[in-house]
């Protein structure tokens, strides 16, 4: 009986693990951003997505599945998404957000994931999750509130530039969380990453076509760039072993306190200064983020009574 009581806790702590991962990769991006263009940033860290993302095809589940083609698809598409979305992130940066605001922002990517999951796969949300959807969008107004005396007009009332990459990239990390539900179902977490990492390679490709890509960079922006896809590689199998031994819908919620990290880190590093406004915008999203994490407690199975005669 005591042999798997780690188990059912392995998945909690590979979450902590992701978390303080794609924390750092938060400030990471940052770095990035001053160092390359985001295309070349997106295609130059696609090597250490790859690199470390294969050394998955060395576990032995990696062969095991029920439904190759329908998992390997959602697998795949895991990654396009979540390529496509890290690419909007960096213009995010690129077009004036700071780190400490637009990771907040986006972590609030469930709310897309519970969303789709009550459509598209049946799923149930509780009072609890209902709040947290209320919260996340009121942080969503307070983010995007324009700073007093600006000049911004027509569109940009609404929604700046940086907004709105933040809300693409928001939009597709939460589709990327529900297609990973659907690719553990029919094959292993090892093999969704390797398919994940994989997917990174034809964006990369047509961004080298579309943009000019600053290859001859110098050795600290390829070293930036490479750290900044292996974060996500590495990020990725704690997160697929976190699905593996834990319920997705949680572990999806959960991960995505990791602008925390990059809000702690990046005040100190950036010396970044956050308005009462933002500080409270901050808090209503990780609020937000545990209250979408919370799950009614299943109602234990009926125990049947032993006859007495």
């Amino acid at each position: 009986m005591t042999a798997i009581q780690p188990r059912r806790s392995a998945w909690l702590v590979y979450t902590m693990v992701a978390i303080v991962l794609w924390g750092v990769w938060g400030i990471v991006s940052k770095f990035a951003d001053k160092e390359l263009q985001p295309a070349s940033t997106q295609v130059i860290s696609t090597i250490g997505v790859v690199v470390t993302s294969l050394l998955f095809l060395l576990s032995p589940r990696v062969k095991q599945g029920t439904n190759f083609l329908a998992g390997g698809l959602a697998a795949f598409g895991v990654g396009l998404t979540a390529s496509v979305g890290n690419l909007a992130l960096l213009l995010s940066l690129r077009n004036g957000a700071e780190a400490s605001i637009v990771f907040p922002l986006t972590g609030l990517f469930p709310l897309v994931t519970i969303f789709l999951a009550v459509l598209l796969l049946r799923e149930r949300m509780n009072w609890i999750q209902g709040l947290g959807v209320v919260l996340a969008l009121v942080a969503i107004f307070l983010f995007n509130v324009p700073p007093e005396g600006s000049a911004a007009s027509g569109w940009e009332k609404l929604v700046s530039k940086w907004m709105a990459y933040a809300i693409v990239a928001l939009v597709l990390w939460g589709v990327a969380a529900v297609l990973q539900k659907v690719a553990t179902r029919y094959i292993s977490t090892e093999l969704s990453t390797v398919l994940f990492a994989l997917a990174f390679i034809p964006v990369a490709v047509v961004l080298s076509i579309i943009y000019p890509i600053e290859w001859h960079s110098s050795g600290r922006a390829w070293g930036v760039a490479t750290l900044f896809g292996a974060l996500i590689g590495i990020g990725g199998l704690a997160l697929f072993a976190a699905y593996r031994d834990g319920k997705a819908s949680i572990v999806t919620a959960l991960y995505s306190l990791y602008p925390a990290i990059t809000v702690l880190l990046a005040v100190p590093i950036f010396h970044e200064k956050i308005a009462g406004r933002t500080w409270g915008a901050i808090v209503l999203a990780l609020v937000a983020a545990v209250m979408l994490s919370y799950e009614t407690p299943a109602a234990p199975a009926p125990v049947a009574e032993a006859g007495v005669r």
